[in-house]
């Protein structure tokens, strides 16, 4: 089909027709999810059998990550329980959509032929067809394997705050090298949320660049 051809649109066929509608249909939702909004986390592990098999894959514990997004231990990881965090999202008016990363060698693209079949199906799946287009923008490379990210999407396009249930926040990890008065105040702003959080320390090992985690001490 060339551009021109729409003047001529009761001269087409009905497959060209249905290609159009599918291409409209698809780039207005295109559209939409490459407009949501995003909460980025990683989780402790990277896929089910890791945790089975007892494979030590907690990205607390990862130096990369400390180093990229907490300025090299001058910053803090909150850990949430995943299920109460959703849920508590959901409650708050928001529609998300949870969306694991893949990390694969090349960008994920999409089909027409694969949505015209999800469209048509005898039952169509409108969370398959809403994952599908959700894949466009949760791929990346295997280089960022070890970020074991996972996103909480949500369409809503409102700029203000979101909010969670603080139950849901169940710990946070300080960074050994965040200065002192900063700890408190991450500490003091947990704990008038939530009393019961618990609090832990990210350190390297003494002699050692393996990173471990320990029960924070307060002074």
């Amino acid at each position: 089909m060339k551009a021109n051809d729409i003047r001529d649109f009761d001269t087409w066929s009905s497959a060209d027709k249905w290609i159009l509608v599918f291409k409209i249909d698809i780039e207005s939702m295109l559209k939409t999810v490459h407009s949501s909004k995003a909460v980025c986390l990683s989780r402790q592990y990277l896929n089910e059998g890791d945790f089975d098999s007892g494979v030590e894959q907690d990205t607390i514990k990862d130096n990369l990550m400390w180093s990229h997004y907490s300025s090299g231990l001058r910053g803090y990881c909150l850990v949430f329980e995943p299920e109460p965090f959703y849920e508590s999202l959901v409650k708050f008016g928001d529609v998300v959509v949870i969306t694991p990363i893949e990390y694969q060698d090349i960008p994920s693209t999409l089909e027409l032929k694969r949505w015209q079949e999800m469209v048509w199906a005898e039952r169509p799946d409108e969370l398959e067809q809403v994952n599908y287009i959700y894949k466009t923008i949760a791929t990346k490379s295997p280089h960022w394997k070890y970020e074991k990210e996972v996103r909480f999407v949500s369409t809503d396009r409102s700029t203000s705050k979101r909010k969670y249930d603080p139950s849901s926040l169940m710990e946070i990890v300080i960074g050994e090298k965040m200065p002192m008065d900063q700890q408190k105040l991450v500490i003091n702003t947990a704990r008038s949320a939530n009393p019961n959080i618990k609090l832990k320390l990210a350190k390297l090992k003494s002699g050692s660049y393996e990173m471990e985690v320990v029960d924070y001490i307060e002074e």
